[in-house]
């Protein structure tokens, strides 16, 4: 079935707060690309506001101070364990500073249950958004598969590899983190909050999760 893009148009144009997450090498960050490149075909001069907590934390550390960057590498650059609070003060800064409009599109949080409440301060009682959360799952197997070929990748370019999923180690703490933290943050989001969460099987090609995504956006804004 091929997608509806009038429909399309009619669900953006509501501007919701639209969520990607999953594991890392789930293809969040693709995801992320397809959804704004149809979202400028569709509207031209118009901007989709996005907020990419992962990305916010791997730019903000290494400006730190040398006691906080050394203090906070090896928990937040490890996968061992991240902060919230951080997390949650960079995605909350950007919104505040620069939302002027439009849908948004976030990726990586919630990542833990302390963040679940920020999410929906912002986004919903705040922006005045209906939450849209899509969890791209794919296998534990297949996620190590992907970051591993992500750093060789980084590697072959001459740049540098993600030192969160360096190693055995790292892409072990990776995986226990999305098990253990946002797995269960999720689950509120949608029981406590009411949030539309969707589970998107991202082990197939991009072309089809990127159908999967929009058809569901489609559904959700029909009703």
């Amino acid at each position: 079935m091929k997608i509806n893009y009038t429909l399309l148009k009619q669900a953006f144009e509501k501007e919701p707060a639209i969520g990607l997450i999953g594991q890392s090498g789930a293809g969040k960050g693709l995801m992320q690309k397809l959804i704004i490149e149809t979202y400028n075909e569709l509207f031209p001069k118009g901007k989709i506001f996005t907020v990419e907590s992962g990305l916010l934390l791997r730019e903000t550390i290494p400006k730190m101070s040398k006691w906080n960057r050394e203090k906070l590498k090896d928990r937040q650059l490890s996968g061992k364990l991240q902060s919230w609070l951080i997390a949650t003060a960079l995605w909350v800064h950007r919104i505040l500073k620069s939302y002027r409009g439009g849908p948004i599109l976030f990726d990586g949080s919630p990542r833990s249950i302390p963040e679940v409440d920020a999410v929906a301060e912002l986004y919903h009682r705040y922006a005045g958004k209906e939450i849209i959360v899509f969890v791209l799952d794919i296998s534990d197997e297949l996620a190590i598969k992907r970051m591993k070929k992500r750093n060789d990748e980084l590697a072959q370019k001459g740049e540098k590899v993600r030192q969160d999923t360096i190693d055995p180690e790292a892409l072990k703490a990776k995986l226990a983190f999305y098990h253990e933290s946002t797995v269960p943050a999720l689950d509120l989001l949608k029981t406590k909050l009411g949030c539309y969460v969707y589970h998107i099987d991202a082990s197939y090609p991009p072309a089809v999760v990127k159908k999967a995504i929009f058809s569901a956006l489609i559904t959700f804004h029909s009703k």
